[in-house]
């Protein structure tokens, strides 16, 4: 009986630890869109909401529609990561996070930039 009690809270620190490592991120973004092309050019501001789950037990970070970053810096200080052309960069400290994206198409660029503070939310 003692071994299963002993095992019990194992798995119980396991279970803690885990929900201690995954922190939930809630972030307000101003994020400015420039699209330049022949003959034509136009920019605009808006602000955007950017959630998102770190787990520093496996220094993985994903998007809160479930969409995993593929992580290329992972420390106490910084998480670089990229998406779909997406360029991420968190600042732990200041707790900021920002992104940038270029596209062309059609010979028209589009170059999104974001950047803004964030939050730790609930589990």
């Amino acid at each position: 009986m003692r071994h299963g009690y002993i095992a019990s809270l194992f798995v119980l620190a396991d279970l803690a630890t885990a929900a201690v490592a995954r922190t939930d991120i809630n972030c307000r973004i101003r994020e400015v869109v420039v699209e330049e092309g022949p003959g034509k050019g136009a920019s605009s501001i808006h602000e955007e909401s950017l959630s998102f789950w770190i787990d520093d037990a496996s220094k993985t970070i994903t998007l809160a529609d479930g969409a995993a970053l593929t992580v290329t810096r992972f420390d106490d200080n910084w998480i670089s990561a990229k998406h779909g052309g997406i360029s991420f960069e968190f600042d732990r400290r200041r707790h900021r996070v920002s992104y940038v994206s270029a596209t062309e198409q059609n010979r028209t660029t589009t170059l999104i930039i974001g950047s803004g503070r964030c939050e730790s939310g609930p589990h």
